[in-house]
């Protein structure tokens, strides 16, 4: 937090324009400038959360740090490729194996095979109970726990419906300043 008021200097000597809302997780923030983001602009979110790959699609990509070299550039056939799942399916999928960083425990006993397994064909939450899957094996302990999952998909969804002051343009970005020449208009060197 002591940075932020460098960072916001920084942008603005960037001509970045920038948002901070105080009723808004900054995940949900991003995703209503996702949604507003008009194509057929590109869009690349740089970020380690996971949770973003519910926001992936052929126009919006991630690039994780946090992945080997090769695998950081995440579009919806990363995501599927290495988790079994649709970028849609994303909350559902999360909701079932938890979420460490979100405090999110998961229905127990289901792990990442047995998630992608009860929502393979594209299945989503609401449609599992009536797939039938969740009748026999491990498909009974999510049955058990099915309230507590919805619940937990809730929690994990972002929300791109919050009103953002700012909107994006679809307008290619000016080129920036190197770093060092920043931190040196800024006096910060």
């Amino acid at each position: 937090m002591q940075f932020l008021p460098d960072v916001k200097r920084g942008l603005d000597h960037c001509g970045i324009a920038w948002t901070e809302l105080e009723h808004a997780e900054a995940d949900d923030v991003i995703a209503a400038l996702v949604h507003t983001t008009p194509p057929p602009r590109r869009i690349l979110l740089m970020s380690r959360d996971r949770d973003y790959c519910q926001l992936v699609t052929d126009r919006v990509s991630v690039l994780n740090t946090k992945m080997r070299s090769g695998h950081r550039h995440i579009g919806p056939a990363e995501v599927y490729a290495r988790y079994q799942v649709t970028p849609t399916q994303w909350a559902d999928y999360r909701a079932l194996t938890g979420d460490p960083a979100d405090n999110i425990p998961g229905v127990h006993g289901i792990g990442a095979k047995t998630a992608a397994t009860l929502l393979a064909d594209g299945l989503t939450l609401d449609e599992l109970a009536a797939s039938g899957r969740l009748n026999a094996g491990r498909g009974r302990v999510v049955r058990e726990q099915f309230d507590l999952a919805l619940k937990w998909r809730d929690m994990i969804r972002l929300d791109h419906s919050i009103a953002v002051p700012v909107a994006p343009t679809g307008q290619v970005s000016p080129l920036l300043p190197r770093p060092a020449d920043v931190i040196e208009a800024l006096e910060l060197w």
